[in-house]
């Protein structure tokens, strides 16, 4: 693959994650207030040449009369005004669509950076635009990563599974590999999702099986009032354990934790009522 912007774009076409460009957000802005104020001027000539119609002879104004040369004039110069008036609606229309883009992720953009900082595909003048965060938008649907998957990102150069979660695209002799001290360029979200989908699983199972297994044991060994108040204990801990996990580590709103979380007891109070001691 030849340097340059065919290295750059077979980088950003190869994950969706990376199909990030500018907005032109000040240009766009100039681009407006100059046609503003164009209308603005062509709305002060209408009014001054309504004014002297007015002046030179007050019922002009008042009737349609398409054979005269003032009628011509006036219709010239409104057609001339629609036209920039439709220029400047399409170019506010368009505006307003690419606001409607969210900004990238930081996961993303980061990564994009450091592609730029590592392989170079590009010169330092070129690059100067990635720099600004606030310029750029996402085709793709933003979406930042939870705690969970910023830590698998954070530490996935330090452990075993770094094969599972790097990004097998691009990796061809063309792209230069990453110096020792410094992080992955490319990182595959979906398998980090997958992993830390795999993780909260895991963990969920622990939640909802380990308390009932403890009532189990305290209910068959220990018995009578003692493993009663053992149980009511277990779950209060475990229900603490699960809103807490809950409200700080999940985008949740409130009234879905307080259903979770019902949910969630409710299946270990069904464990205590049916539990007999042997």
């Amino acid at each position: 693959m030849p340097d340059g912007y065919p290295r750059l774009a077979t980088f950003m076409e190869g994950n969706d994650s990376f199909m990030i460009f500018r907005r032109f957000g000040y240009l766009q802005t100039r681009l407006l207030l100059e046609k503003e104020a164009r209308l603005a001027q062509l709305e002060r000539n209408l009014d001054e040449m309504d004014w002297e119609y007015h002046d030179n002879d007050p019922n002009q104004l008042r009737r349609a009369d398409p054979l005269s040369d003032a009628w011509e004039i006036r219709r010239e110069f409104l057609e001339a005004a629609e036209t920039q008036f439709r220029q400047y609606a399409d170019l506010m229309t368009t505006v307003q669509q690419l606001r409607c883009f969210e900004s990238p992720t930081e996961r993303d953009y980061k990564a994009l950076r450091r592609f730029h900082y590592t392989a170079k595909p590009l010169l330092d003048s070129e690059t100067d635009a990635i720099r600004n965060r606030e310029d750029l938008v996402a085709l793709r649907l933003a979406k930042e990563p939870d705690w969970l998957e910023g830590w698998i990102e954070r530490s996935q150069r330090d452990v075993a599974w770094t094969s599972f979660v790097g990004q097998e695209v691009h990796q061809c002799d063309e792209v230069p590999k990453l110096e020792p001290n410094a992080p992955a360029t490319d990182i595959s979200g979906s398998r980090i999702t997958n992993l830390a989908t795999a993780i909260v699983a895991f963990l969920s199972a622990i939640l909802l099986v380990l308390p009932v297994l403890i009532c189990y044991i305290l209910v068959s060994n220990v018995g009578g009032s003692k493993g009663y108040f053992g149980c009511i204990g277990i779950l209060f801990l475990f229900t603490m354990i699960f809103a807490c996990s809950m409200s700080f580590y999940s985008k949740a709103k409130r009234h879905e934790v307080l259903a979770a979380t019902a949910a969630y007891c409710a299946v270990i109070v069904v464990f205590l009522g049916n539990a007999t001691p042997n």
